[in-house]
C-alpha cells in the first residue's frame, strides 16, 4: 500500500472531506469540539493521507490560531507566540491507531512543513518526557519555554524549529530539511 498525502487550503476540499476531517479530529478526544467546524474552515492548510482505496489514515493541519488562543498559550508556556514570527501552528496531527508506526504522521508533518517554505510554525504537543525529545528531534522541532496544563488537563509544552532554539542559544547552525519523505509516499500539493 502506498499512501497518498494530499495538502491545500481547506476551501480546495469538499464539504465531505472536511466533514471526514472533523470526525476524525473529532475521535482523537483531544480537541475541543466547540467551534471546531470554523476553525477547520479557517486553517492555513489541510493535509490528508489517504491509502489508494480512499479510506482516511491520517489527518494534520498548519492552523492559524486566533489571538485569544495564541496570547493564553503564550502567558502560560512563557514563550512569545507573535504572528509574524510564527504565523502559524501545526497540530491537529492524528493518524488511525491501526496505521501507526507506518511513518504516516511523519509523513503529514514533513508536508505541512516544506508548504510553508521559509515561514516559521509552532507546535502544541504533549509533554511526555523523554518520549517528546525524541519525537521533536525527529520533527526538527526543539521544546521551548516551561510545560503548562491544558484546559482538558494536559501537560503540554511548545515546540519550534531547532534554528530558532539554537539561535536563542547563539547557535543557528541547524538547517530543517522537510523536503526529504519516505520513498513510499505519494505527496500532492494543491
Amino acid at each position: 500500500m502506498t499512501p497518498a498525502i494530499i495538502t491545500a487550503h481547506p476551501s480546495a476540499f469538499t464539504a465531505k472531506d472536511r466533514g471526514e476531517f472533523f470526525r476524525m479530529l473529532q475521535g482523537s478526544a483531544t480537541v475541543s469540539g466547540t467551534g471546531l467546524r470554523g476553525r477547520i474552515d479557517r486553517a492555513g492548510r489541510l493535509a490528508f493521507a489517504r491509502c489508494p482505496g480512499g479510506n482516511l489514515l491520517g489527518i494534520a493541519a498548519l492552523k492559524i490560531p486566533n489571538a485569544s488562543y495564541r496570547a493564553r498559550i503564550s502567558v502560560a508556556s512563557g514563550v512569545d507566540l507573535n504572528t509574524c514570527d510564527f504565523p502559524f501552528e501545526r497540530g491537529w496531527l492524528f493518524v488511525e491507531p491501526s496505521m501507526r508506526g507506518q511513518g504516516i504522521g511523519m509523513a503529514l508533518i514533513k508536508t505541512l512543513s516544506a508548504v510553508v517554505g521559509g515561514q516559521l510554525f509552532y507546535s502544541v504537543g504533549e509533554h511526555l518526557p523523554p518520549c517528546h525529545v525524541h519525537i521533536s528531534a525527529v520533527e526538527g522541532l526543539g521544546c521551548v519555554g516551561r510545560p503548562f496544563t491544558s484546559r482538558a488537563g494536559q501537560q503540554l509544552i511548545v515546540r519550534v524549529p531547532m534554528c530558532m532554539v539554537q539561535a536563542a542559544a547563539g547557535v543557528c547552525s541547524y538547517a530543517i530539511n522537510a523536503r526529504e519523505f519516505p520513498q513510499n509516499f505519494n505527496t500532492t500539493v494543491v
